[in-house]
């Protein structure tokens, strides 16, 4: 196995486990990236849909993280140039759902949980959105505070 040299891939506890069970470790030279391929494609690939978003947005860079796993999460939801069936669809049978997908930096009105409403109050509030948990939750950013929530979300 190729591996470039993090320090969870260089450890003794790491390196002993792999010797136990027969895997031979090759670590790649500092600073070459072309002997990591893959990985490198896939920084590439993530890099090419994720920019843009964040660009778009104007965000700050401290949710790039969250604009990395909503494009991860896209690139598992499109077709590859291998297959015309999404990862998601070669692991499942099934089409990937898609109607929970927002635009990475637009406006969603969350709901205001009950304890923190009131009867005649707004009973939602703005938040811009950085992806989601699951087909029901999402995160998003409260634009005051800049803090990251989720919140169930149904149109």
């Amino acid at each position: 196995m190729r591996l470039d040299n993090t320090e969870e891939f260089t450890s003794h506890a790491f390196h002993d486990y792999c010797m136990s069970v027969g895997i031979v470790i090759e670590h790649s030279v500092a600073h070459v990236y072309t002997q990591n391929g893959l990985a490198e494609s896939l920084i590439k690939c993530l890099q090419l849909i994720a920019i843009p978003m964040i660009m778009r947005t104007k965000l700050p860079v401290s949710m790039w993280g969250h604009k990395n796993l909503h494009a991860a999460s896209l690139i598992c939801m499109r077709p590859s140039a291998y297959h015309k069936y999404s990862h998601i669809q070669l692991a499942s049978g099934q089409e990937p759902n898609i109607s929970h997908l927002r635009i990475f930096g637009c406006a969603v009105y969350v709901p205001i949980a009950p304890p923190q409403r009131t009867k005649m109050g707004p009973q939602r509030r703005l938040g811009i959105y950085v992806g989601y948990e699951t087909y029901s939750i999402i995160r998003y950013v409260e634009p005051l505070m800049g803090d990251v929530f989720t919140a169930h979300f149904a149109d």
